[in-house]
Formats: C-alpha cells, sequence, structure tokens
C-alpha cells in the first residue's frame, strides 16, 4: 500500500509540473464537493503521519518549486538578451547614420574649400596675365610664322606661361580657370614655346597641347626672368607640370 502510495505521490508532483496551470481550475471546483473534501482530508493525514510519503510529498514540491524558478530565470534571461540585442542594433543604426551625415558634411566642406581655392588660382591668373603679352594657342602659333626675329615681341628674354583651361577662353568673360601651368624663363620666350610645343621641353605639355590644343593659353612677360621662382609659387605650377620640367 505505502508503494503504491509512493508513486501516487511521484505521479502526483510530476503532473503538478506540466498540468499545474490548467490543474488549479479543477481543483478549486472539485474542493466544493464534500466527498473530495474528505478525501483529500484523508490522504492529508495519512501522508502527515507516514514518514516516507511526507518526504516524498517535500521532495515533489520542491521540484516544482525548482521548475518555476528556473523557468522565471531563462524568461528573464531571454528578455534582457532581446533587449541587449536590441539596444545594439539601435546604437549601430544610430552610428551609421551619424557617420553618413558627418560624410555628407565633410565632402560639403571639401568641394566649397575646392571652389574657393579655385576661384583663388583664377585671380593670381588674371593678376599675372593682367600686365602681359597674351595669346591662344592658335594665335601664337601666327604671330610666330609671321614676324620677324627684328620685330617680334617675344624673341626677348622674360618669362612665359603656358595655361592648360578648363573650359576654352573666351574673351570678355572676365577670368578663366585652368588645370594644368607652366611657368619659364628663357632669353627667347618664342624659342621657348615653340620647342615645348615640338616635343623638346616638357613632355606632359606636349602632350596636352597636341590633343588639347584649343584649351592652351599663353602669357609672356618680358623682362622679368628673374621672377620665375616668385610665379611659379604664385600660380601653383610646382604642383603641374612644373613638377616634371625637363
Amino acid at each position: 500500500m505505502a508503494g503504491a502510495k509512493g508513486k501516487v505521490v511521484k505521479i502526483a508532483a510530476a503532473g503538478a509540473i506540466k498540468y499545474g496551470p490548467k490543474a488549479v481550475g479543477v481543483v478549486k471546483k472539485a474542493a466544493k464537493n464534500p466527498q473530495v473534501r474528505a478525501l483529500a482530508g484523508k490522504v492529508a493525514k495519512e501522508v502527515a503521519e507516514n514518514p516516507r510519503l511526507r518526504k516524498q510529498a517535500i521532495q515533489g514540491a520542491g521540484k516544482v518549486a525548482r521548475g518555476a524558478a528556473v523557468a522565471a530565470k531563462g524568461a528573464g534571461v531571454i528578455a534582457v538578451g532581446k533587449a541587449g540585442i536590441a539596444a545594439a542594433r539601435a546604437k549601430d543604426k544610430g552610428a551609421k547614420v551619424g557617420d553618413a551625415a558627418k560624410q555628407r558634411m565633410a565632402d560639403a566642406k571639401e568641394k566649397r574649400q575646392e571652389k574657393k581655392a579655385e576661384a583663388a588660382k583664377a585671380e593670381q591668373a588674371m593678376a599675372v596675365i593682367g600686365a602681359a603679352i597674351k595669346m591662344t594657342a592658335a594665335e601664337f602659333d601666327e604671330v610666330y610664322a609671321s614676324l620677324g626675329p627684328s620685330v617680334n615681341p617675344l624673341e626677348t628674354p622674360g618669362c612665359y606661361v603656358v595655361f592648360l583651361l578648363s573650359k576654352p577662353f573666351k574673351p570678355g568673360k572676365g577670368g578663366f580657370r585652368y588645370d594644368e601651368v607652366y611657368v619659364g624663363a628663357s632669353d627667347n620666350m618664342a624659342e621657348a614655346v615653340r620647342r615645348h610645343f615640338e616635343g623638346k621641353g616638357n613632355v606632359d605639355l606636349y602632350a596636352d597641347h597636341r590633343h588639347k590644343r584649343d584649351l592652351q593659353y599663353l602669357a609672356f612677360l618680358p623682362g622679368c626672368s628673374d621672377k620665375r621662382g616668385d610665379l611659379m609659387g604664385l600660380l601653383g605650377s610646382d604642383d603641374s607640370y612644373n613638377a616634371y620640367d625637363w
């Protein structure tokens, strides 16, 4: 009898873990039945008087309690983990949005700086050629071919500047922008430029002369051969054709 009752207690304890929530309503309903109450009292009395049954009942209740505690702890860990993942994703997304905004601002700033630099170059170039003899590459060919050495104002010592413009020069349109520039000095400015255009000088300048001739613009400054270094610094030719000055 005791062995059978022990099995009943164990089964009841295991069932409580699995079916406990559903059983609550059934127990409340059954408790209203006088016969059930009497039987429950008898079982409780028998369990209380039998040390073995009492021990088994306590162990069963402990298992139920421990199972509930583990389940609650597991649910808490899952909840915390999900919250942590959500927070990490939100932080990562926010960081990416912030980085993108910073990059856009940096790009915009860089473009503004480039425009300012281009404007400064154009102003410098205009200041140089303001008092210079200036012409396009085509005009240079005409002047050099048609005038003899004795009357050609370019057959004299001085500095010369060769610009590669960003777009063809249009007289009367104000300043101009250039992509490349070469500053040279010679006892015969015209002869020096002609040698560049024939491939006997700066090779990069010569290559652009062949392929982008309509973008070349020349400025000649007689009598200032000693100012070549100043002109190179002013126009930034060290970072252009003069970086490879052959």
